[in-house]
């Protein structure tokens, strides 16, 4: 005898998958004529912004949204694994920051574009990394990335090279002016020092002349020895610092600690792998803009707490 309830699931089930199907042929086809650039980190996703403007037709996505301040131990979500897979164009900041995605890349059929060709790398600071992968918080070389972006973008859309090529050269004389005058915001400094609970401020502190004293990469669960707290101490001691640095969405246990001990003043920065909400500010320039005037803040001789 046929099972009613089970012959209605099976009905529903099948109206569903079709309903479904057809939704995504519709949205297939609807964006056939639609170029998607899938941007791994914000950064990227800020520079190919750029580089697009006013380019009809070609829709940015980011792949990595979530509050993080480094991709070490980042796994690919559902969703991040949707956008690479629709994505024509795949953009990388390179150096080795996405290597966690290299089984993605290596299924996709999309035009990859790594952004750090070329580009002088610093050494790297954890262990197995060869290069530091924060190459766009020195604003020259981001300039240097926008301008391989664009490059690339020439090849792969030729019908609209020229819009790249004036997109990505104004860009680029962007990011090289805000660099002139971020570097003249920081000219009258009392102290250069910094000491910093991130290791991703190498390319950031060689951009604005500034001497990081120790680097410490502290996240949840792996919080600095006690023999590190006492030779931060020392540093902070020693060189008289009215400040320390974590990084916005890294954990500040360790250097609240520090400054409890020392009287010093912890101050937030952002390696603009995310934008955090309650920052109000938007964009690239204004990010790293931020970063700079905290810089001046904390040493300049202000000791109010960002």
């Amino acid at each position: 005898m046929l099972d009613v309830k089970k012959c209605a699931v099976l009905v529903a089930a099948v109206l569903i998958f079709c309903i479904l199907s057809s939704c995504g042929k519709a949205e297939e086809s609807a964006s056939e004529d639609t170029l998607v650039i899938a941007a791994t980190t914000y950064p990227v996703f800020c520079f190919a912004e750029a580089v697009t403007e006013g380019v009809e037709g070609v829709e940015v996505k980011q792949i990595v949204t979530d509050s993080v301040s480094c991709l070490h131990d980042y796994t690919l979500t559902v969703s991040n694994m949707r956008i690479i897979a629709e994505a024509d164009v795949i953009a990388l900041s390179g150096a080795g920051l996405e290597d966690f995605m290299d089984d993605a890349l290596a299924s996709s059929q999309a035009d990859v574009i790594d952004c750090s060709q070329n580009i002088t790398l610093l050494p790297g600071t954890e262990e197995g990394e060869e290069y530091d992968p924060h190459i766009w918080l020195d604003p020259d070389r981001a300039a240097q990335m926008v301008e391989n972006l664009s490059t690339r973008m020439e090849e792969i859309d030729p019908e609209h090279a020229d819009a790249y090529r004036k997109n990505g050269e104004e860009t680029a004389e962007a990011y090289r002016g805000l660099g002139d005058t971020l570097r003249q915001t920081l000219q009258t400094l009392s102290c250069r020092d910094l000491i910093t609970f991130h290791n991703g401020f190498s390319y950031f502190a060689q951009a604005f002349d500034l001497n990081i004293l120790c680097s410490i990469e502290e996240e949840e669960g792996s919080e600095a020895s006690a023999e590190d707290i006492n030779n931060i101490i020392g540093l902070v001691r020693q060189y008289q610092l009215s400040a320390i640095f974590c990084e916005v969405n890294g954990s500040d246990a360790t250097a609240q600690a520090i400054a409890r001990e020392t009287g010093t003043s912890v101050f937030q920065l952002a390696t603009l792998m995310s934008v955090p909400e309650d920052w109000g500010l938007e964009g690239y320039e204004d990010l790293l803009t931020h970063d700079v005037e905290v810089v001046q803040l904390a040493l300049g001789g202000a000791q109010d707490e960002q």
